[in-house]
């Protein structure tokens, strides 16, 4: 659906029952969007903001941590055949002791222990260490979006950055913020980072201050000579 203009924002009661994720561009703006959703449905929106393991030099043991800590199905030995080390039953059993002392115990030493026992360098990334990143990471519980399997229920607001890699039933996004305000160009790779995270329904609302329409039949004209249009693919409301 494409939507347009847009008056006062409000959520229909039929994509409510759905998993949602709603893409805006801007933090301040993802509050108070936040505020107005949590008047209409108390407690079902959350905001997600994506973490910096992704930009740690041993984002792969992180990853890794933090799935075993936030899923309760994922077993120490999914996490040693995918850091791709020699193991055995000693050691399994060794690091599920480690493991399953965090998951009981919150703690960065903990932490620590785990990396020293993986005989693994602990680097850093903008001023921290990747040890009290992670620690950061599993101390906020609406980071388990990441790292667990799908809740069909789930409903989050996030920006398009945060949201790479995850799917959900319907997607709402706010065409402006891909936009750049200078130029006004399009911000393609945004766009198609947001657009392909709806599997069933994609709604694009736009609040007519950029010409989001006007852009994607510049694109199809140009990549598809003109055999197709926006409106083959998208239902406008007004």
């Amino acid at each position: 659906w494409y939507i347009k203009p847009l008056g006062s924002f409000s959520v229909c009661e039929s994509w409510v029952n759905n998993n949602i994720q709603i893409l805006i561009g801007i933090n301040e703006d993802i509050n108070n969007l936040h505020s107005e959703l949590e008047n209409l449905y108390p407690n079902q929106f959350k905001y997600i903001q994506r973490n910096d393991i992704s930009n740690c030099q041993n984002s792969y043991i992180l990853e890794q941590i933090a799935t075993y800590y936030f899923d309760k199905n994922y077993t120490e030995f999914h996490v040693l055949e995918s850091i791709s080390i020699d193991y055995n039953r000693k050691t399994a059993r060794e690091l599920k002791m480690k493991l399953d002392i965090l998951r009981e115990n919150l703690n960065q030493n903990t932490v620590e222990e785990i990396f020293n026992y993986l005989g693994v360098s602990i680097f850093s990334y903008d001023d921290k260490l990747e040890t009290e990143i992670l620690f950061d990471v599993l101390l906020n519980p609406l980071n388990e979006v990441f790292y667990l399997p799908e809740n069909k229920d789930s409903k989050y607001i996030m920006t398009t950055f945060t949201a790479k890699g995850l799917e959900a039933d319907v997607v709402i996004i706010f065409t402006s913020y891909y936009f750049d305000k200078r130029s006004k160009k399009m911000k393609i790779e945004d766009n198609y980072v947001g657009v392909t995270r709806a599997r069933s329904k994609l709604i694009l609302i736009d609040d007519g201050i950029y010409t989001y329409k006007d852009k994607i039949n510049d694109l199809l004209d140009k990549n598809n000579n003109g055999i197709y249009s926006f409106d083959d693919f998208v239902e406008t409301i007004n």
